[in-house]
């Protein structure tokens, strides 16, 4: 399954998704929660991929994704962009 963490911060549903097999990238439009999320994902040898980007502009393809998440990071966004980020 393919993910999009948008959000992300240190990647703890990102890593978990990628534990469970998902390909996962995850975004957020702090550099130092990127370089924590890398770190740790590398620790718990996992392949999950960060980048630094928004949730209302991800900058991937439409139809990229089987699942988008967002965990504890919605009230940051500006919902409804985000939304439609997501539903693309």
């Amino acid at each position: 399954m393919r993910v999009l963490d948008i959000g992300t911060g240190t990647g703890t549903v990102a890593r978990e998704l990628a534990q469970r097999g998902g390909e996962v990238l995850g975004l957020d439009p702090a550099q130092g929660q990127i370089a924590a999320a890398r770190w740790l994902a590398a620790e718990e040898g996992l392949s999950a991929r960060f980048e630094k980007g928004l949730a209302e502009r991800t900058g991937q393809p439409d139809a990229s994704f089987d699942l988008v998440t967002a965990a504890q990071c919605w009230h940051w966004f500006d919902r409804g962009l985000a939304a439609s980020a997501a539903r693309s």
